[in-house]
């Protein structure tokens, strides 16, 4: 798409400068006033100045700065004719407070005055899109830069604690990340144990036994078949209750560490309650030998 083409020596092209940038400066109120802009062009060089709203307060020459850098940005967009500097002046109370010049591109004298929409080409001639160019990016880069470094020499106490600030937390959502990540591969590892009905999907059992991780593995509605399995033999009655109406009966058993293993390190005491032959609730203690 062709870039807006505008002669700022001429009156409709001076006016539709002076509503482009006033637009862009309707974000800034704080830092200068909009309806103050004037646009005038002297041979190639193009003059604007802009009254600042606040001149008493010196800790927002950073952010002017960065206002003057994005105002330049602004105007590259643009094909000013007949251009080949631009002057950015602040004025405090009608004196020159500060400025900004940059070089401009000299454009084609004999561009019209605004760019014309011209009819898409045929489908057979269109050309892919391009992808922003390397020199862009540079540009962006500089620019960043230029804004990092105004607002070090403004207050580079504020600046280097805000940066510090930044980094924590980029430290911070790291040490998340990769917690995060443990916890998907092993749910085990960040288990704190509850005392009763722990049921966390996704715990594969260790070989037969009673242990933390195959009381974790013990799912609800879990046969008894697969449970004396996990835990590595048939388990103790410690209650039973009657028949429901559908005839199910309702049973606990418990499976406790063996006496020989539990002599030596914390023991494991894991009870599970059936309804029919399917599991509906468990519970663990451990205790020291």
């Amino acid at each position: 798409m062709a870039s807006l083409a505008l002669d700022p020596k001429a009156p409709q092209g001076q006016s539709r400068l002076q509503q482009i940038l006033t637009a862009s400066l309707m974000n800034s109120l704080d830092l200068v006033q909009p309806r103050s802009l004037v646009v005038k062009q002297r041979q190639e060089q193009l003059q604007i100045k802009l009254s600042l709203t606040d001149p008493s307060i010196p800790e927002k020459q950073a952010r002017l700065q960065s206002l003057a850098l994005t105002l330049e940005q602004q105007l590259h967009r643009l094909n000013l004719l007949g251009v080949s500097q631009v002057c950015l002046q602040f004025l405090r109370n009608g004196e020159l407070a500060w400025e900004h010049s940059f070089g401009y591109k000299l454009q084609n004298t004999a561009a019209p005055n605004i760019a014309t929409t011209k009819a898409a080409p045929a489908q057979s001639s269109r050309q892919p899109a391009s992808t922003p160019s390397k020199g862009k990016f540079r540009l962006w880069l500089e620019k960043q830069g230029r804004i990092q470094k105004a607002r070090h020499l403004a207050n580079p106490v504020a600046a280097g604690l805000e940066d510090a600030a930044v980094l924590l937390g980029l430290v911070l959502a790291v040490l998340l990340l990769q917690q995060a990540g443990t916890l998907l591969r092993d749910p085990l590892k960040n288990y704190r144990i509850q005392g009763s009905s722990d049921f966390i999907e996704g715990v594969r059992p260790e070989s037969a036994g009673v242990s933390v991780r195959n009381y974790l593995a013990i799912q609800r509605g879990m046969r008894y078949g697969r449970v004396k399995q996990i835990l590595g033999g048939e388990g103790l009655v410690v209650s039973t209750a009657s028949p429901n109406a559908q005839g199910l009966q309702q049973m606990t058993l418990l499976w406790q560490t063996p006496q020989s293993a539990s002599a030596t390190k914390q023991g494991v005491s894991v009870s599970v309650t059936f309804l029919g032959s399917e599991v509906i609730d468990k519970s663990m203690q451990q205790f020291n030998p």
